[in-house]
């Protein structure tokens, strides 16, 4: 009998009492029995030692056997060889380097802003050139009508559209575009048909000729466009809208970023929101709408609040009070969700909140606070008493610094005199605003107003560039693109609620499945473009115009009147964007190395692209994705409270935004895969201002080795072992799929490369030519031509191309060093192994990556082959993904950077890792990396990484193979196959690389024994790393509507009735074009109305019996979530959510493994430790829990020992990131007391001749409108119902 059987049978013998005593035999004592008792538990004690000895030994095994493994199988020593041979290792200076890419930049910057102001002369002349008539029918192509035909047959066009041929082209995304003209995007909203917009369409059609211009000089462009101030935006190349059919185009260029920054100077902005007893109804839904356009109308150059007044005036958000705020993403949600809770009571108090906003405006004037530009009090009320000239004189005369504009609510509203004086006296705009519908086209007649001291300068146009932003996406859409796709959810989850019953009838228990990778349904939004736009003003030259005046002569006739007056009218903005990518490119991530990174700041301290910049979540922009500051990216190494910015990042941040020259040092925090795994680093930052932009550019080296580069390249024209191309020869290599190598200007049919590889092939080819040069991107530099009386460059040829010699030179070097690798055949193994390693381990892959993108495989998948004779190289179940293909980025790689790092704590090693999902595949991989460095000089510097992939249950079978035996001669008394024993192989960042329990895999340490896990931190084995997610996103539960509420009140019935109704008539006028006869006042609230309706019907669905037969909607396929239960209405329910931006925090780890060795004795120095007292036995003894830390050498990864026969209770740590909660005043401080910024350059806000001009909005004249019947009667009873 085993020894620990004897002491468990003693140990109940001694518990139980006497009785059972008496069977043994009665010649042993009751003394002999007690000695006998605790000398085996004394044996057992002994026994349960952890063999340290023999730990070591295993640990010692098992990282020789898998470093001599991986050098045999990846050449790595015949490789280090070459590059240590022929190339040199070079010292990198970062301000020289900055300065060659801030050079580039520039360059980039003067090309695209040459190209907009040509945009703008032609559009003036345009403009000025062309005679005003009302009848005229412009001919253009419509980006809405292309391409659609009866029955899809593609033979008769449907009516009202065009054919245009469309071409993919990469430079645009491999959108479908025509290169020879233009096409034209018309809002919802917009009447085309209407004579100003029709005659604008007209001369806008000349700018055609130089959008294709620009292009064929500098084919890096992008899309270039004019957008017009009556709402259509002309676009170059031509291409169709793509919008859903079951989506409204909500797309309107006048309040995009671009067009905001550029048709008006920054502004301050007070918002006066009459919340008086009359507001109620139809005037409180407009007047809400008037505000939130109002706030869609601001970039975060701008500064706002919104306050309500009835008999006191307040802010909306009472953080708020008193204080202008910024007008950024996270601020303007605030307010937008504020006014939600307003509430109309009492009488308006017009004299106090006029009053508070002259003295708000006036206090951030005096103090040089806000924008210290335009300033402008927005009043939104259904009527003022008096003109208050009182008020005005005191504040506003006499040159009126604050502009009043009044939206007079209401249609029944016939006194307008007083609200019209408000506006007309104080340099602003009189509005009426009787509809919805309307809203948005009201809203903006005040930019041109605030236009106009820039329109009067004439030849001054400012050019500015947006903040990033996502392609065509509003990014004021995040709340409702969310909530859109929860209400999908719901409803697929309801309406096939039916086939649940079956499957339940069927199977005996009812399955949901809910796929945390949900959105990715045929409506999905595509991924997002992120860019910037470099935007002018374009201004009518004309300083007199004839307008149409209606004059009400009595309550039922209005007489038309042709009058010329003063005026100064922006025409548009002219611009185009620019790709991030594009800054990206001429900031080559090969310059500045493994771990080396870029990134760009605006006048704001945001990021234009930083690599832990994750503006996405879930296919959705997230809340607040373009206001990420440069302090919430870079985490400085400190143990201070969360936004407790550190004092050298602030002056960085500073200098930064200043654009001044500069370097820095700083010790950052620094997160990777899926922030999951940290580290220290010391960086060295340089950073530069750019011309013409509010940018500044900084390139970051990490310390060390990231200011040394390995020089090695092969001139093309010397290379004599014969054809250079045929280095490329095989099938078996990649380059970056980003990087740019050699490229042609023009994407032709005759240059259409399908691949990287087939590129950097062809012109592998074309430099054996005798005629061969090396061209540089903007090789031809732009000239004026000061005698056309405008600016020109050389037109480029359509086969020109440029290439970046220093990379294409490399790769060629590289492919060059790598050779060894690709002599397969001499690779080292014993006679009597063979092939025998590779198929021991099941090595799926062998591969080398290098400086130069380069990446070079060999597959050894048939020598791995499974039993069954199917090989799944990502286990089974998961998509059959070659490793190339999602392991092509080279230097930006996860294994690449992490083999790097490891040199430096351990050079001969490998770097291994597995998915962090391992645990719940059949069967994963092991990704086990290299770096190869190359040392001349007491310097070094990372040359490439080679690795190889294999299976990770052979890994584990070799890993107890070795763990199961002692060493030669000695008997073993405890392994890791014993019960005594828990034995774990862990990586750099505690996760289990290798288990007992295969579920285990994969797994953070501290879900699985999380006590060992903290003892391992507390003996400084692992170095906590406390990260900050300032870019987070958290979620709100949005309340729950019972199933039992339409028997509330019949009205309920009728409401949802009306609102189908009024629903199908609105999408029937959108989707067959009849918005062309409704007055183009009504138009623009149809889609937004239609998508409510929609809501209110989802509703309906939601709270509706499930056994209903629903049809199913093929659009959408929501797959289920397993619970079990009876099947009801509640558990179809999903919980609704509202996503909220939020700040995160995050314990992550990473080893210290100059703990576990000695340098001075070069020998390993384990860790043995004891929980003491964990546990209590029956008699009130306690015991320890032993267990032991071991380096395993040339790895890194190290092995952990736990005792378990003392059942110790383990608690759990998480490595999930949780919510950081902040007090009111820290919160409110955050929102609107902004870090330090600065104004934009430009201000043009005041100009002597603007009082001559005398229009300031007149009544808008009512035309009759079926639409407008419906929209009121909806208004009313959602008004009614929801009270």
């Amino acid at each position: 009998m085993h020894l620990k059987s004897v002491y468990q049978l003693l140990c109940l013998d001694f518990i139980v009492g006497p009785s059972i005593m008496k069977s043994v035999s009665s010649n042993v004592s009751f003394l002999v029995y007690v000695f006998l008792f605790l000398a085996i538990k004394e044996s057992l004690a002994r026994d349960a030692d952890i063999p340290h000895n023999e730990v070591t030994n295993w640990a010692i095994r098992f990282g020789v056997q898998m470093w001599e493994i991986g050098k045999q199988t990846t050449r790595l020593k015949d490789i280090h060889e070459r590059y240590k041979q022929e190339a040199t290792i070079r010292r990198v200076d970062g301000l020289e380097l900055l300065r060659q890419m801030a050079d580039d930049v520039d360059k980039m910057v003067e090309s695209r802003t040459l190209a907009v102001r040509r945009i703008m002369d032609v559009a003036e002349q345009a403009s000025m050139s062309h005679r005003e008539d009302s009848g005229i029918v412009a001919n253009y192509y419509n980006a809405k009508r292309l391409n659609e035909w009866y029955d899809g047959d593609q033979v008769e066009l449907k009516e009202g559209y065009k054919e245009l041929k469309l071409t993919p082209n990469p430079r645009f995304f491999g959108t479908s575009v025509n290169l020879s003209l233009s096409s034209v995007h018309v809002p919802t909203n917009v009447f085309d048909g209407a004579p100003d917009v029709q005659n604008s369409l007209f001369w806008s059609e000349r700018l055609n000729p130089i959008f294709v211009h620009n292009y064929e000089t500098d084919p890096t462009l992008s899309w270039q466009f004019f957008g017009s101030s009556t709402g259509y935006m002309r676009q170059y190349p031509a291409v169709k809208w793509l919008q859903d059919e079951y989506e409204a185009d909500l797309f309107d260029c006048r309040v995009r970023p671009w067009y905001i920054r550029a048709a008006a100077s920054a502004k301050d902005m007070i918002i006066l929101l009459d919340t008086s007893g009359s507001m109620t109804g139809v005037r409180k839904e407009i007047a809400r709408h008037v505000v939130i356009n109002l706030l869609e109308t601001l970039s975060d150059n701008d500064f706002v609040n919104v306050m309500k007044f009835g008999e006191v005036p307040e802010a909306v958000v009472p953080c708020f009070q008193d204080k202008l705020v910024q007008a950024n993403l996270e601020n303007i949600r605030e307010l937008r969700l504020a006014l939600d809770e307003t509430e109309t009571v009492n009488i308006a108090n017009f004299s106090a909140a006029l009053t508070q906003g002259f003295e708000i405006l006036a206090k951030y004037n005096r103090t040089n606070q806000g924008t210290q530009c335009n300033q402008a009090i927005m009043l939104v009320t259904d009527g003022a008493p008096q003109n208050y000239h009182e008020i005005f004189e005191k504040y506003n005369l006499p040159h009126k610094p604050v502009r009043l504009f009044t939206y007079l609510i209401g249609r029944e509203i016939t006194d307008t005199k007083a609200t019209e004086d408000i506006s007309c006296n104080n340099k602003g705009y009189f509005t009426h605003v009787t509809t919805l519908a309307e809203v948005r086209e009201q809203v903006l007649k005040y930019i041109p107003v605030l236009a106009r001291p820039m329109v009067l300068y004439q030849n001054h146009h400012p050019v500015v560039w947006s903040h990033v932003y996502a392609d065509l996406t509003d990014p004021k859409l995040s709340d409702w693109l969310w909530e859109l796709r929860e209400r999908r959810r719901q409803r697929d989850r309801t309406t096939n609620f039916r086939q649940l019953h079956k499957i339940q009838a069927e199977n005996g228990s009812y399955y949901v499945y809910f796929d945390p990778t949900q959105g990715k349904t045929a409506n999905s939004n595509p991924r997002y473009r992120l860019m910037t736009t470099l935007a002018t003003p374009v201004y009518d030259r004309r300083n007199f115009s004839n307008i149409t005046e209606y004059i009400l002569v009595n309550d039922a006739v209005w007489v038309e009147r042709i009058k010329t007056v003063r005026t100064a009218n922006i025409l548009g903005v002219a611009g185009t964007d620019v790709p991030v990518k594009d800054f990206q490119k001429l900031i080559p991530a090969y310059k500045l190395g493994v771990n080396g990174y870029s990134f760009i700041t605006t006048n704001n301290g945001y990021v234009l692209f930083h690599p832990d910049y994750r503006p996405i979540y879930q296919d959705i922009l997230k809340p607040n994705f373009n206001a990420v500051d440069m302090s919430e990216v870079e985490l400085v190494d400190t143990d201070d409270e969360p936004r407790n910015n550190d004092t050298v990042l602030m002056q960085m941040r500073r200098e930064m935004i200043e654009k001044r020259d500069g370097e820095m040092n700083m010790r950052v925090r620094v997160h990777i895969d899926s922030m999951r795994r940290a580290s220290i680093r010391q960086n060295r930052y340089f950073y530069k201002g750019i011309k013409e932009t509010p940018f500044s550019l900084a390139i970051v080296q990490p310390e060390g080795y990231g200011q040394y580069r390995v020089e090695g390249q092969k001139e093309i024209k010397h290379y004599r072992l014969g054809n250079v191309s045929e280095l490329f020869k095989k099938k078996n290599w990649k380059v970056h799929p980003d990087w740019i190598y050699c490229q042609y200007m023009y994407d032709t049919p005759d240059h259409a490369l399908l691949t990287p590889e087939a590129e950097v092939f062809h012109f592998m080819e074309r430099s054996q030519r005798p005629a061969w040069k090396w061209r540089s991107r903007y090789g031809a530099q732009s000239s004026k031509d000061s005698s056309k009386g405008g600016i020109y460059s050389k037109r480029q040829n359509k086969d020109d191309y440029f290439c970046d010699k220093d990379l294409f030179q490399s790769l060629v070097f590289d492919a060059i060093a790598t050779q060894p690798f690709d002599e397969k055949g001499l690779i080292k193994y014993s006679k009597s192994d063979g092939l025998g390693i590779l198929k021991m381990f099941g090595v799926s892959i062998i591969f080398v990556a290098t400086r130069s993108g380069l990446l070079k495989w060999h597959d050894e998948v048939t020598l791995a082959e499974r039993e069954d004779g199917v090989y799944h190289p990502y286990g089974e179940g998961y998509e059959n993904r070659h490793f190339s293909e999602s392991n092509n980025g080279a230097i930006d790689e996860i294994w690449y950077k992490r083999a790097v790092e490891q040199n430096s704590v351990e050079p001969d090693s490998f770097v291994y890792s597995l998915p962090f999902d391992a645990g719940m595949k059949n069967d994963s991989l092991v990704t086990a990396s290299h770096a190869i460095f190359v040392d001349k000089e007491g310097h070094k510097a990372p040359a490439a990484v080679v690795g190889l992939q294999f299976k990770h249950s052979l890994f584990v079978e070799t890993f107890f193979n070795i763990t199961h035996t002692c060493m030669a001669g000695m008997k073993c008394n405890s392994t890791c196959a014993s019960e005594e024993l828990e034995c774990y192989v862990l990586d750099n960042n505690g996760f289990i690389i290798i288990s007992e329990k295969r579920e285990n895999s994969g797994k953070f340490f501290g879900e699985v024994d999380g006590t060992i896990m903290d003892s391992l931190v507390h003996y400084e084995i692992y170095q906590k790393i406390r990260i900050y997610d300032y870019q987070s996103v958290c979620f709100d539960k949005t309340e729950k509507k019972s199933s039992a509420s339409l028997l509330l009140t019949p009205l309920k019935t009728i409401k949802l009735a009306a609102s189908w109704a009024v629903g199908r008539l609105s999408w029937l006028v959108l989707q067959t074009q009849l918005s062309q006869f409704l007055s183009e006042s009504w138009v623009g609230a149809i889609s937004q109305l239609a998508e409510e309706v929609r809501e209110e019907v989802d509703d309906f669905v939601e709270a509706t019996d499930p056994n209903q037969d629903f049809p199913p909607d093929p659009k959408y396929s929501d797959p289920p979530v397993i619970e079990v239960g009876n099947p009801n209405i509640e558990a179809a329910r999903i919980n609704k959510t509202r996503v909220r931006p939020c700040d995160r925090e995050v314990d992550l780890y990473a080893l210290q493994q100059e703990k576990l060795y000695d340098s001075e004795k070069q020998q390993n120095k384990p860790l043995k430790g004891r929980l003491a007292s964990c546990s209590q036995s029956t008699f009130g003894n306690q015991c320890g829990r032993s267990f032991t830390a071991h380096r395993i050498p040339h790895s890194n990864l190290i092995l952990v020992v736990v005792d378990t026969l003392c059942p110790c209770d383990s608690r759990k740590m998480s490595i999930e990131p949780m919510e950081v909660y902040y007090n009111e005043t820290e919160r409110c401080d955050r929102l609107s007391q902004p870090l330090y910024r600065q104004r934009p350059t430009e201000c043009i806000s005041y100009h002597p001749e603007e009082e001559e001009i005398k229009m300031c909005g007149t009544c808008s004249k009512s035309n009759f409108s079926l639409f407008g019947l419906l929209l009121p009667l909806y208004v009313i009873l959602r008004s009614i119902l929801s009270s």
